[in-house]
């Protein structure tokens, strides 16, 4: 049985090899995930997917230089409206469409991006907003 939480970035790697798809689930302290992020960026992928981390940590992915992190980010249903909102002006076009199938998005976020440059992602936001105004929120 392997613990919930890991601390080290030994125990890390540990549960990435033996249960790679748990370390979705473990917890991981902030400063590992500090760690993780500054040391360690061929983990930054996994880290962005973990469920367990916290507001500050998913702030410091969703400006990193690997666009496929900042994409894991815009999908979290954990990731701040404000930085949704930013996100909705990345760069990386599947952040931008991360953020339209992100099911807590913001209106704002939604209203950035049916002026997206990439009619495929505009066209995206106009029906999320269209489902939004359906439902009533």
């Amino acid at each position: 049985m392997m613990n919930d939480v890991v601390t080290t970035i030994e125990e890390y790697e540990t549960v990435m090899q033996e249960y790679s798809s748990r370390i979705y689930e473990v917890g991981i302290p902030d400063e590992l995930a500090m760690e993780i992020v500054e040391y360690y960026p061929k983990h930054r992928e996994d880290l962005a997917r973990n469920k367990t981390i916290s507001e500050s940590i998913i702030r410091l992915l969703a400006v990193d230089e690997d666009p496929q992190v900042r994409w894991r980010i815009s999908h979290k249903r954990a990731t701040p409206p404000d930085v949704q909102i930013a996100l909705a002006r990345d760069s990386f076009d599947s952040a931008r469409l991360g953020i339209c199938r992100n099911p807590k998005v913001p209106r704002e976020a939604l209203e950035i991006l049916v002026q997206d440059e990439e009619d495929w992602i505009a066209e995206r936001a106009q029906k999320r907003l269209d489902e939004l105004d359906s439902s009533g929120k």
